[in-house]
């Protein structure tokens, strides 16, 4: 049995019936390794939470009142695995609609996720359920919305970075109109929480498409709204004799040629941030002086409104001011994008 089976088999011995949904059936069908269990039941949240504790499992409730209960299964003797159940949900009417459980049916749920290829459900003897057309879209490379992409948009604007995540993870391309409406849509950004930007954010420098990702973000205008300071590299021509590209294009090619690691991918991205602001105008030339100090201290304070963790801002902002050095791990990257 492979890992999803397993889990679903120690589950459905708990609560049933189940199906497994989202990113684990998504990179089941893309022959990947699935890591995060998430499952949907007609049960109520009440019923869910008293068979889990009937079989003597700890229940996490914080998510209860959106139907979502979190609780570990013995996918193997003595092996756990943290699985999430959520109840089939919609929403209900209203401007400001709630969660309606009860009465909802398997589609309806999945009608409420944000991308086709998210948007499928495993049934019990392993049938995929897919309503909506996340199949064909895996196989053809396209990152859809479900329904009208600018209802999913306006739900959770985070949405539009996870768009641009999934370009650069799956190395996939946005279909069309789901671009056209993250276009439309890019300043509701401005009202997600900064925590949530970084993640997504390192989740997307993480991909094999990073280009692609990063691209997506500057042609629907989301940069200027997530990263206002990386947003401004675009198009900013560096009019030096030891550069062949535009800022924002020399800053994917060091990101793209860096060691996969999430320190050095987010110095990467930010080490010629404050080129924009010290350029300095020779007449033929712009010159840079002092642009690495002024990247660290943008950076630096980029990073804190991203809330990431102190020792790492030490870390990424002693890595911009001395990519310069040979020594540093940036300087092999930065000159061959030059």
């Amino acid at each position: 049995m492979t890992e999803d089976e397993k889990v679903t088999a120690a589950l459905e011995a708990i609560v049933s019936p189940v199906f497994l949904v989202g990113g684990a059936v998504r990179d089941k069908l893309l022959g990947r390794e699935p890591h995060d269990f998430d499952f949907t039941t007609p049960l109520l949240p009440d019923e869910v939470e008293a068979r889990a504790k009937a079989a003597g499992r700890h229940v996490v409730t914080i998510g209860k009142r959106q139907g979502v209960l979190t609780f570990k299964v013995e996918a193997e003797p003595k092996r756990f695995v943290q699985v999430e159940v959520a109840t089939f949900r919609k929403d209900g009417p209203g401007r400001k609609p709630v969660v309606v459980f009860g009465g909802v049916s398997l589609e309806e749920d999945l009608a409420r996720r944000d991308f086709t290829i998210g948007a499928m459900a495993l049934g019990h003897g392993g049938e995929v359920i897919d309503p909506f057309g996340g199949v064909a879209d895996l196989e053809a490379g396209v990152v859809r919305a479900v329904g009208k992409a600018e209802d999913r948009f306006r739900e959770d604007p985070l949405r539009i970075l996870r768009l641009a995540r999934f370009v650069s993870t799956l190395d996939f391309v946005a279909e069309a109109k789901t671009e056209a409406a993250a276009a439309k849509l890019s300043h509701h950004l401005l009202t997600v929480s900064r925590e949530r930007v970084r993640d997504e954010l390192e989740k997307l420098l993480a991909g094999t498409n990073v280009r692609g990702g990063l691209e997506l973000l500057a042609r629907t205008g989301a940069l200027a709204f997530a990263l206002p300071e990386v947003a401004a590299m675009v198009g900013f021509d560096q009019r030096s004799r030891f550069h062949r590209h535009d800022l924002f294009e020399h800053t994917i090619q060091v990101v793209e040629g860096v060691e996969a690691h999430p320190d050095l991918k987010l110095a990467a991205l930010l080490h010629d941030i404050g080129k924009v602001a010290c350029h300095q105008d020779r007449g033929d030339h712009f010159s840079f002086i002092g642009h690495e100090l002024v990247s660290a201290r943008l950076a630096g304070r980029l990073l804190e409104d991203l809330h990431i963790a102190g020792d790492r801002v030490l870390r990424i902002v002693a890595l911009v001011e001395l990519h310069l050095l040979e020594s540093s791990p940036l300087k092999a990257a930065d000159d061959a994008a030059k």
